[in-house]
């Protein structure tokens, strides 16, 4: 049986760091499932799940624990099971960029929430336009949409909402 377990790290950017975390995968005989991994000025976050037998969970946990008191990383751990696929949902991928406002990133997913769908992935990024010098966002979210939701309506009413705050999506399946 398969174990999992998350971790989130956030640590001095150095190679040396982000690569103490793939020998400690490898020593525990663990897999990376999924890794996200971000350079946020001089530091680095990131997000693992790993999987392995009890016994590789248990070994990584204890590695992990020396790591963060030896090192100066902060690390989180969580075990954790994974979902069944979602065999009542269709997935979609949804993209926005706009003018940069206060709270916009909030809003669009309160939206989302308040319609019923179910996030899986929020990635943003803001930017200054090369032209103009805009202050930019752009944002991408994947979700679920339950079958028994009206897409076109869902699509609507998002398109909608985005025009009062001037965005363009695009929003499509994911195959």
């Amino acid at each position: 049986m398969q174990n999992y377990l998350i971790v989130n790290a956030f640590a001095d950017n150095t190679n040396e760091n982000i690569q103490k975390f793939s020998r400690l995968a490898k020593s525990s005989k663990c897999e990376v499932i999924d890794c996200q991994l971000k350079v946020m000025g001089h530091f680095f976050s990131s997000i693992f799940l790993f999987s392995g037998s009890w016994d590789a969970i248990a070994k990584i946990e204890d590695n992990l624990d020396k790591l963060q008191k030896e090192e100066n990383i902060s690390i989180q751990k969580t075990r954790t099971e994974i979902d069944e696929l979602k065999s009542d949902c269709i997935a979609y991928g949804v993209d926005i960029i706009g003018p940069d406002q206060t709270n916009i990133v909030f809003d669009i997913v309160d939206f989302m929430v308040d319609s019923n769908l179910i996030i899986k992935n929020v990635v943003s990024n803001t930017y200054k336009t090369s032209n103009t010098g805009t202050k930019m966002f752009e944002l991408h979210i994947s979700a679920y949409i339950p079958l028994s939701s009206s897409i076109a309506t869902i699509r609507s009413e998002f398109i909608e909402f985005c025009d009062q705050f001037n965005l363009d999506i695009i929003m499509e399946p994911l195959k």
